[in-house]
Order: structure tokens, then sequence, then C-alpha cells
């Protein structure tokens, strides 16, 4: 677990009821260069935010080629395809059907590695897409074809 938040010490008492809190390690913060560590000893990366609408971590876990386990929202619901990781539908579920759909994902990458292996592929295939000269080559054609829709009518 990387990174720090309100709800850590609720975290780490729930994991130690459920018996869970030696397989976790808690790391607050770390510079750019040893994060990049972090992601290469890893298979998924999760992303279980209803907050941080842009997400942009989660293009970053994918260039480390780490499928990803998201919510089906903001960003990470516009970045994340069936190629490349899961998503968990949040709209019209309780708190504990989310809870459980999260942990059905979890669960199904966990446990065929051959899907993990197939995801981890097409997610470093698919974070080319979203670099930046391709978003700006992708805005500046938008543009262009508005203006001459508009010119030449």
């Amino acid at each position: 677990m990387v990174g720090k938040g309100d709800e850590e010490e609720t975290l780490k008492v729930k994991l130690k009821g459920l018996k869970l809190d030696a397989h976790v390690k808690w790391i607050n913060w770390l510079p750019q260069e040893e994060l990049a560590e972090v992601y290469m000893k890893n298979d998924l990366f999760l992303f279980p935010s209803l907050h941080d609408s842009g997400g942009m971590v989660v293009l970053e876990a994918m260039s480390f080629g780490l499928p990803i386990v998201c919510f089906d929202i903001g960003g990470p619901g516009y970045f994340v395809n069936k190629n490349i990781g899961l998503k968990v539908n949040v709209l019209n579920k309780t708190y504990n059907e989310v809870v459980a759909d999260y942990a059905t994902a979890i669960i199904k990458l966990s446990k065929d590695r051959q899907l993990l292996i197939e995801k981890s592929i097409n997610a470093k295939l698919v974070v080319s897409q979203h670099s930046w000269s391709n978003t700006i080559d992708k805005v500046y054609t938008i543009i262009e074809n508005d203006f001459n829709s508009i010119i030449y009518k």
C-alpha cells in the first residue's frame, strides 16, 4: 500500500481483524524513481478510489505492465478496458455489493495467471495511446476538423 490517507488506521485495523496485516506493506511516500521499483515488484494495481477522478497513477501503473482493478468511474473508468483490467460498476449498488464485486475481480485475476499475463501485455500496449503527444495530436485533429468544417461550409 503506497500513500497516506485518512483511512489508513481504519484499514490497518480491518486488515488485522481479517488476519491479513502480515501480507500488506505500508509505504507512506516514495520518490518517483523508487516508486518504479514498487511497480516492478508487483503483479496487479488496485485503485479503489472514489474521489481521484483523474487517476493518472493508473496510466503510470499500466506503463509498468500492471493490470488494473478499479471502479468504473472517472479517469480510471475511461482508461481501463476489459483487455487490461477489471472495472467494478458502482452505480445503483450497495456498499457491500461493491466490496464483493471488487473482491471478486481481485480473486479472478489472482487465480488465473494466464489472464493476468495477457492483461499485463495489453496494459503496456494500450498505455502508449494515452501519451501526451498522442493526446495533443487528437486535440489538434479535432480543432482542425472543426475549423475546416466552419471555413469550408
